[in-house]
């Protein structure tokens, strides 16, 4: 192949097959390459027929004998709040320096790149939107990834301020505002999962009272039964307040029947 710039002289002994003109590389575009024999390319890479790779270096790229354009690919923009969810067609290693198993499934996020690529041996599976918690709200993620392990059928509880792209397998459920009790309110909750509830040990079935004023995020070991509202204070009792209405006037019934049947049974017992 003679390369331009410059002036060819033709050889009688020599005859043009082609003329091949360069390929533009707009920035944030790459052009994918396939081998259709054995070759050393440009960056003196040797290349075995078949394989294929990626070229992103903007400005004229012309291709060498034994090279073929597969296609042109436009660059993925990133930003804060997208990322690229991508899987791996087979072994390799990325553009990154990180070995990607055949079938593996992994993020590239804006501390990556600002714009990524495609390579020949990656697929993309979707453009992957931030999860936005504010100070004030938290959600629950099903199958977290915890130390580069996705731990599936678990869950985990984030908490706001908060910005993440959600890895692969990772499921966000309803994202929730926290919960606000004032001094005069609290949460009748019931223990679903045995775990320490600020240092005291909860079993499945544990009932308590939960009382303002706090701001409340629910642990995932538990479930809100109901949402009390006090109705009145008893100096010396302030867990009286949270009783409902019928439940204080069934108590003080209670109270009175025995206050009156219990000296009768006495007596008649003594008289007897």
């Amino acid at each position: 192949m003679f390369r331009g710039p410059g002036t060819y002289y033709p050889n009688a002994k020599i005859s043009i097959i082609r003329e091949i003109r360069a390929i533009v590389i707009a920035p944030e575009t790459g052009i994918h390459l396939r081998a259709t024999r054995n070759l050393v390319d440009s960056k003196k890479i040797k290349r075995l027929a078949g394989e294929e790779w990626c070229v992103a270096e903007p400005g004229p790229f012309l291709p060498g004998i034994g090279e073929e354009v597969v296609r042109v690919v436009e660059g993925n923009v990133l930003t804060s709040t997208k990322a690229l969810h991508l899987r791996a067609k087979v072994t390799f290693v990325d553009v990154y320096g990180q070995e990607r198993k055949a079938g593996k499934e992994w993020l590239v996020t804006n501390k990556m790149a600002a714009i990524h690529i495609l390579g020949v041996y990656e697929e993309k599976v979707a453009d992957v939107a931030a999860t936005i918690l504010t100070s004030s709200q938290y959600c629950v993620v099903e199958n977290p990834v915890v130390d580069g392990e996705t731990k599936l059928g678990e869950r985990l509880m984030l908490i706001g301020p908060l910005v993440k792209f959600m890895e692969p397998k990772e499921v966000v459920k309803k994202i929730s505002d926290v919960r606000v009790l004032n001094e005069d309110e609290a949460f009748y909750v019931r223990a679903t999962e045995e775990f320490s509830d600020n240092g005291k040990k909860r079993k499945p079935g544990d009932r308590w009272l939960v009382t303002g004023p706090l701001r409340y995020w629910p642990p995932l070991e538990i479930e809100i039964l109901e949402h009390k509202k006090a109705i009145f204070f008893v100096e010396g009792f302030p867990l009286l307040r949270f009783f409902t209405l019928s439940q204080v006037l069934l108590t003080v019934l209670l109270a009175v029947l025995l206050a009156v049947l219990v000296p009768q049974l006495l007596h008649r017992a003594i008289s007897r």
